[in-house]
């Protein structure tokens, strides 16, 4: 696996033997159990938002980001009006806070405005006391974006 940091928080990218299953698919194995798909979707999740994570430091991916989907289903899994979401993983939460601060700080007044009407400051609040020291801090920091 790698990681990365960059001044606006910590992003990780998980490369594991779960990158390579696709490729040993179809030769006669058997299939995963749902323990290993488990794995094997959440690596892609969070390599899928530390790939995001880097469009988001051009302005220029900003729209196109924004237009399509992806940005809004990020958004739709940090916004907890249930409270029922604390079972996200720590890889994905750490992931899509530090796309959404990174999108914040370097996008237009747009992009910023659409964040911050579609995030659920109550639940990044409750993020900041996450054990997992990645997630809090990562939280911590799209939270002060969002209350400027």
């Amino acid at each position: 696996g790698s990681s990365g940091q960059s001044r606006y928080g910590s992003y990780g990218s998980s490369y594991g033997q779960y990158g390579q299953q696709d490729q040993q698919h179809g030769k006669g194995q058997t299939s995963l159990s749902p323990e290993e798909q488990r794995k094997r979707d959440m690596s892609m999740i969070i390599n899928a938002l530390a790939g995001l994570s880097c469009l988001a430091g051009h302005q220029a991916n900003h729209a196109e980001m924004m237009r399509s989907s992806c940005i809004l289903i990020v958004m739709e899994a940090l916004s907890d009006p249930t409270g029922t979401k604390a079972a996200i993983p720590d890889g994905v939460l750490q992931n899509a806070l530090f796309l959404l601060a990174e999108l914040f700080a370097r996008g237009t007044l747009n992009t910023r405005d659409a964040i911050k009407g579609q995030s659920s400051r109550e639940f990044v609040r409750a993020l900041t006391q996450n054990q997992n020291s990645k997630v809090a801090k990562n939280a911590k920091d799209l939270l002060n974006k969002l209350n400027k």
